[in-house]
């Protein structure tokens, strides 16, 4: 996106307008039942189109960000009023977005805390540790929360663990934990779980847990995963 500094005069709105069709172009929906993909990496640093964005399209019911900036979303957030929610987001997904641990507590506190109606988040393919899955576990702002997909972010048995002792998920169905190296202690940690009185899927492929954690995995829930 081009940045609008320091522009004036008939050329300054020539290039405003430019910019404005290309923002345009950056956010045209992709809408799937009134969701939309949104690729970070063509919106530029403009942080305030962004949160212009946002009030724009409150009621959306998905989001999907690409090619994550962290930053920006930061900033456009900051924009909004206090009291602003996503009040119809029910999905919400960054896929390979290198979020880390601190970034996953800024996003409870600037983005997550506006979204009362969330039911599906995909973090997949980030950098969240440990710490970022214990951040999450211990977040109130996931009561609506059915489908959770975690997959390689490294959050280790510790990550696992903390999920399995949050009693802040009462509504979980579906949680993929794919590729997190949790081990034989973290997946029966997960098996064992007496907070997910509603979880039928469990997805554990690839963390090594062992034969005896995958006996306990198809006794509790059949053979799938």
């Amino acid at each position: 996106m081009r940045k609008l500094l320091g522009v004036v005069g008939s050329q300054g709105a020539q290039v405003l307008g430019a910019a404005s069709r290309e923002w345009n172009d950056v956010l045209r929906e992709n809408r799937i039942n009134n969701g939309t993909t949104l690729d970070m990496a063509k919106v530029g640093e403009n942080a305030q189109q962004l949160a212009r964005f946002f009030e724009k399209h409150q009621e959306l019911t998905a989001l999907t960000l690409r090619n994550y900036n962290h930053t920006l979303l930061m900033e456009a957030l900051k924009q909004l009023p206090p009291a602003f929610t996503f009040p119809k987001l029910r999905s919400f997904a960054v896929p390979d977005g290198l979020i880390q641990d601190a970034e996953i507590n800024e996003l409870l506190d600037h983005f997550f805390s506006r979204t009362p109606a969330l039911t599906t988040l995909d973090l997949t393919g980030n950098r969240m540790g440990a710490a970022g899955a214990r951040a999450l576990a211990n977040s109130e702002n996931f009561k609506q929360l059915s489908s959770l997909y975690l997959q390689q972010n490294n959050i280790g048995a510790a990550g696992a663990v903390a999920l399995a002792n949050s009693t802040h998920l009462p509504q979980l169905t579906t949680l993929d934990l794919t590729g997190n190296r949790i081990g034989p202690e973290g997946a029966r940690a997960l098996i064992t779980s007496t907070h997910f009185p509603h979880l039928t899927i469990l997805d554990l492929n690839r963390n090594n847990i062992g034969a005896e954690q995958i006996q306990l995995l198809r006794h509790r829930f059949g053979a799938q995963r």
